[in-house]
C-alpha cells in the first residue's frame, strides 16, 4: 500500500505594510482595512480562495489589531490565526519568516502554502489558474505573473525572467532594460519543501529582506513554474490606483 501525504493548505498574507503612500487614511486604519467599494482590500483576495484554503495565517503589524477586531478568528468558516511581525521593516522574507517560526502551532510547518500581499487586487481568474496548477502539479512552486506589453510601465515592478520552458529564471526589480513582459504580481505558491529555504532568524536590522531573495535560492534545486494571466490586477500604491479600484469596481 502507498501512503499519501496529505498536506495543509494554508494562506499566508502579509498584512503588515504601513502603507505610508495612502496617508492621510493609513495613519488611523491599517492599509489591508482601507475600502474598495465597501469592502477592505484584504477581504477581496480571501473571497477569491475562500473554497480551496484550510486555514489563514495573517502577518500583522501597523494597527493590526484592528484587522483582529474587525475579521475575529475565521472568515466564512474558514479558520484565522494571526502572527505578529515585530520588524515591519524587515521586509517579505521576514514576514514570511514570523508565519512560519513565530507562531506557536506546528501544524504550519507541515502544510503547502499560498502566498500573497493582502493589498493588491487579482481576477477570479488569477487564482483559478494557480489552483488548476496546484491540482496538476502540486510538488512544482509557481509563481503568477501579469502581462504588461506597455515597455515603460513594465519598468515599474518586478519583471521575471524565464527559460523557453516558462520557468522561473531570476526576479529582476525594476529594470531599465526589458527582460520579458512578465511583472511579478505577488501571489505564489511553494510546496512544504520550500521551508528549508526561509531562515528561522533574519538580522534585518539595515535592510529589508525580501521573499524574492528566497525564490533565487530554491530555484537552483527546485523548479519554479511561471504562470502568465491577462487577468486583473491592481495594485494598490497610492491613493490614485485606490480612486483607480473604486472606479473599476463601483
Amino acid at each position: 500500500m502507498i501512503c499519501q501525504v496529505v498536506f495543509m493548505f494554508i494562506s499566508i498574507m502579509f498584512a503588515g505594510g504601513r502603507g505610508t503612500r495612502l496617508n492621510p487614511l493609513t495613519e488611523t486604519i491599517p492599509k489591508p482595512l482601507v475600502k474598495v467599494n465597501g469592502k477592505p482590500l484584504i477581504q477581496w483576495n480571501m473571497e477569491r480562495v475562500n473554497k480551496a484554503v484550510d486555514k489563514y495565517l495573517i502577518v500583522i503589524s501597523h494597527l493590526g489589531d484592528q484587522i483582529i477586531d474587525f475579521f475575529g478568528y475565521s472568515f466564512e468558516g474558514v479558520p484565522i490565526e494571526y502572527v505578529w511581525q515585530y520588524n515591519p521593516k524587515g521586509g517579505t522574507l521576514d514576514a514570511l519568516r514570523t508565519a512560519l517560526y513565530e507562531s506557536s502551532n506546528p501544524e504550519h510547518l507541515t502544510a503547502n502554502y499560498l502566498i500573497q500581499n493582502c493589498d493588491d487586487i487579482h481576477g477570479e481568474e488569477t487564482f483559478k489558474n494557480i489552483f488548476d496548477h496546484i491540482d496538476l502539479k502540486p510538488q512544482i512552486a509557481c509563481l503568477m505573473a501579469k502581462v504588461v506589453n506597455d515597455k515603460e510601465k513594465i519598468k515599474s515592478f518586478g519583471v521575471f525572467r524565464v527559460n523557453k520552458d516558462g520557468m522561473f529564471i531570476e526576479v529582476v526589480e525594476k529594470p531599465q532594460e526589458f527582460v520579458s513582459n512578465l511583472a511579478n504580481i505577488a501571489v505564489s505558491y511553494f510546496p512544504n519543501k520550500m521551508i528549508r529555504y526561509v531562515p528561522e532568524k533574519i538580522d534585518s536590522s539595515e535592510k529589508e529582506s525580501y521573499i524574492t531573495d528566497m525564490y533565487n535560492s530554491y530555484s537552483k534545486t527546485n523548479p519554479i513554474q511561471i504562470i502568465s494571466t491577462d487577468d486583473t490586477w491592481i495594485p494598490i500604491a497610492s491613493i490614485a490606483d485606490l480612486d483607480y479600484a473604486n472606479l473599476m469596481y463601483q
